[in-house]
Formats: C-alpha cells, structure tokens, sequence
C-alpha cells in the first residue's frame, strides 16, 4: 500500500481524469492507520468538480473536521425521515436513531468515508497491477494473502478497515473484506451464513458475488472459488463434492441466511444524497433496499436479511459512543 504521504500532485491529476460474529471490545484497533489512507485514485469518472475532489482529500488526510463540515456544506435540508422498520432495526440492536435519522453530517459518518476510500484504493490498486483480466481471482488472492486465520492479537469484532489494518481474523471476517473489495469494483455481494438446521448456529461464513453478470461462490477461509455457480445451484453432491474435507457443514445450507452487507451510514438521507453530489466514485450510501431487493429477486425463497451485525458493532465503537450521546 502506497503511504498518505504520496503527493496530493498524483491525486489530483487522477481525480480530473477520473460462525456469526460476537461482540467483544474494539479496543485500540478502532484508530486508523494513516498509511492505510491513501489517496483517491479512481479512474471511473472524466470530470470531477473540485469540492468532490476537495471531499476525498480531506478524508485521506484524516481531516475529519474539516470533511464532515464541507458535507454539511454540500448537503443541507435533509428531511430525516426513514421507514420505521429501519428506525426499528436500528433500536433492536441498541442503536440510537439518530444514526440514520440525524440531518447533520458527524464522526461517525467520517469513520465510514474513509473505509470505502480505502477498499476502493485497494480496488483501484488491482485493477492497475493485475496481471490478467480475472479482477476476482484477484481480490481472492490478495484477501487470502493479506488477511490471515491467526494473528498476534485477540480476534476482536471488527469494521473490514479494522480487519485489513490488523491482518487477520477468520471466516466472516476474511469474508466481509473480501466482499467491500468487490463492492468497491462494482460487484453485487452477499455475506452468507451457513446454519445448523437444528441449533440455528452459524458454523462456517462464505459469500456469493456477481460481477460483470457472472455468479461466484467464495469460500475464503477453506479455499474455494467457485465460478459460474449460484447458491441454489449447490446441491448436495456438489456441496459434497466441494466441501469434502468439512462434512459437518454439509446439512447447513438448506438453512442459510444471506445477509446484506451494507453499512449503517447506507441506510441514511444524508449520505444517500451525498455520494449523489460526489459522482459516486466511491461506493457508499447506497440504500440498503436496493441491495436487498437484487439478492430476493434472485432467491424469492430463501431467508435474504438486512445484515444486523453492521449495525450492532456501532455499540462498542468509541466513535459512535462520543458522537451520539
């Protein structure tokens, strides 16, 4: 990864042509890594005006003040309002409202720009080395690599920054990665829990994805790739075939949730306005029924949820503790 002290000369000359997680402490590792922000390099848009490019240099130069006051500038009036059933979603997992219904721009938002600056960093960055047109070989590889089933510290609950910074964690976590990497290159995603039929535990985390109208399912921590597949083309002899070497897993997936992984910010007026100023360079704020709708359309029969896990992590973020007292 290139380092934040990269000249702002490079970004603007890019910019113009351009098992179910617990919920231990963050502790320390909510601080990002200024190394890991570097600067916005997409080449997904000809024009860029010079606020948007103002916005994302702000938010490489972990500037939050001044970010979350020039959103402010650029998105006023905001009306608040959201469904009640989002409100409720919110509520259910101990999260104050004011998350998705505040009309103001905080640190909380800022916590969220910078996580999709840096998985679309990450995203631009395979686009130029890649070797060979399989963006999702690559992705695979590279989380793979990166992002190990052991590491020095204790596996915490963690944001996919939290998890890219530190290097490590198991299934849902190399999953979750995996997923804002092809999020940001354009991808559809869906963090899928493989379930116990009996218990309702979730042993084991893989994905589907459809990128460029193909479907993959991506097991990252078992090592598998599977291209050209859907989940309900997984039948038992092919889960049998695939996941051999795991036979217990083998009567959870009749009974899997694919969740939506959407960040808390996404389900908010404000920042759904907001990407719509900036162009959309950088994927956030996407409304979180429009994810939802794609993966139901496609598996009417399956049990396609609003992932609550995004959202319950917010409780033991010191960001959000200080900012929505």
């Amino acid at each position: 990864m290139k380092i934040l002290s990269v000249t702002f000369a490079i970004l603007s000359l890019i910019l113009t042509g351009c098992k179910e997680s617990n919920t231990e402490q963050l502790s320390n590792t909510e601080s990002v890594e200024k190394k890991e922000l570097t600067e916005n390099t997409t080449t997904q848009s000809p024009k860029i005006d010079e606020e948007t490019k103002k916005f994302w240099q702000l938010v490489a130069q972990q500037n939050s003040k001044e970010a979350v006051n020039l959103a402010n500038t650029l998105i006023k009036d905001n009306s608040g309002e959201v469904a009640e059933f989002y409100k409720n979603l919110f509520l259910q997992e101990g999260i104050k409202e004011s998350v998705i219904t505040r009309k103001e721009f905080n640190e909380v938002d800022f916590f969220f720009w910078v996580q999709a600056q840096l998985f679309q960093k990450i995203s631009n960055d395979l686009r130029l080395n890649q070797e060979n047109d399989d963006l999702v070989m690559s992705a695979y590889e590279l989380v793979k690599s990166k992002i190990k089933d052991k590491g020095e510290s204790q596996d915490i609950s963690s944001y996919p920054l939290h998890i890219w910074n530190r290097g490590f964690g198991v299934c849902d976590r190399q999953t979750w990665v995996f997923c804002e990497i092809i999020y940001q290159l354009g991808g559809k995603t869906a963090v899928i829990y493989l379930r116990d039929p009996i218990t309702k535990v979730s042993p084991h985390t893989i994905c589907e994805i459809n990128f460029k109208g193909k479907s993959y399912i991506v097991d990252l921590l078992y090592k598998k790739l599977l291209e050209g597949i859907s989940f309900n083309e997984l039948t038992p002899q092919k889960i049998k075939e695939v996941w051999s070497d795991h036979p217990k897993l083998h009567n959870c997936f009749d009974s899997a949730v694919l969740n939506i992984n959407s960040m808390p910010i996404d389900y908010a007026e404000r920042n759904q306005r907001l990407n719509a100023r900036l162009g959309k360079i950088i994927k956030f704020g996407e409304p979180p029924q429009n994810r939802f709708h794609y993966w139901k359309t496609k598996y009417p029969n399956l049990d396609v949820r609003l992932w609550d896990y995004p959202i319950r992590l917010l409780k033991i973020m010191k960001t959000y503790q200080n900012a929505e007292k």
